[in-house]
């Protein structure tokens, strides 16, 4: 009877104890993973071609990468290492701009033998010099191995879902008639999408020609330099050579507080 007494309690210990275990490993499972989203990924100052970055993969990392729209267009993308440094980069190739990530939920969180296993979702602003210019959810699963006691990313499966945005790529219908255009652009606004029609007339051939918007505003078209110029003579176009190209111009000016390019609609 003591021999089974002292059985039943080295085995409660045991189960105990790795209880226990087990708990920790996951606290700093979740800790890794706030810690490169939240604080790496979320600090424009850390650089992505620092070791400290390295330092969060393993060496035979994948991925991939999945992004939905407002439209709900899909890109999708497998990544390596490179291939996911250069999917942040992109976040941080422009003065001003940052992404900001909080995780909002750990779905699952667990530690098998030397192997994290996570699933949780984010959400993300980007901003542009202090103001948000987009927002949205990301859904994450990945993988990650305890190596000396260091967790390092071995796969990472992203789902990344815009809800809002506020500055963007805008795109532009123009119809022309000899020296009028109608421009129709398409701008993100929040949640949808919104449209607005501009009128443009430019002065016949000259060195210099003008640009009228909306029969107020006056732009400058130089065709020697091929240049094109605001109010003020602040150089908002170079290389243009078609009235189309001094238009998108005008109009990437005009509504700068939207759109970061505008395309030609094919």
């Amino acid at each position: 009877m003591h021999y089974f007494t002292k059985s039943i309690t080295a085995i409660i210990i045991c189960l105990l104890v790795g209880s226990v275990t087990n708990a920790q490993d996951e606290g700093s499972l979740k800790r890794f993973v706030e810690g490169f989203y939240e604080g790496y990924l979320s600090d424009e100052s850390r650089s992505l071609n620092s070791p400290n970055f390295r330092n969060y993969f393993d060496d035979g990392f994948v991925g991939s990468d999945v992004d939905v729209d407002l439209q709900g267009n899909v890109e999708y993308a497998q990544l390596d290492f490179e291939k996911m440094k250069k999917e942040y980069e992109r976040y941080r190739m422009a003065d001003g701009i940052g992404i900001d990530f909080e995780v909002t939920d750990f779905h699952n969180a667990v530690v098998k033998g030397n192997t994290g296993i996570v699933s949780m979702q984010l959400d993300f602003t980007i901003n542009k010099n202090g103001s948000m210019i987009s927002k949205g959810t990301y859904n994450v699963s990945l993988t990650a191995k305890s190596i000396q006691e260091e967790w390092k990313l071995t796969f990472i499966n992203s789902v990344f879902v815009q809800s809002e945005v506020f500055m963007g790529k805008c795109i532009c219908e123009i119809y022309p008639k000899e020296t009028k255009f109608a421009t129709f652009l398409t701008v993100p606004n929040g949640d949808t999408y919104s449209n607005k029609t501009d009128k443009f007339e430019i002065s016949p051939d000259a060195d210099e020609r003008i640009i009228t918007l909306n029969n107020e505003q006056e732009f400058t078209w130089n065709t020697k330099s091929n240049k094109v110029y605001a109010p003020g003579d602040e150089v908002i176009g170079s290389s243009v050579i078609q009235p189309s190209t001094a238009i998108l111009n005008v109009l990437r000016f005009a509504n700068k507080d939207k759109c970061q390019s505008i395309e030609t609609k094919d």
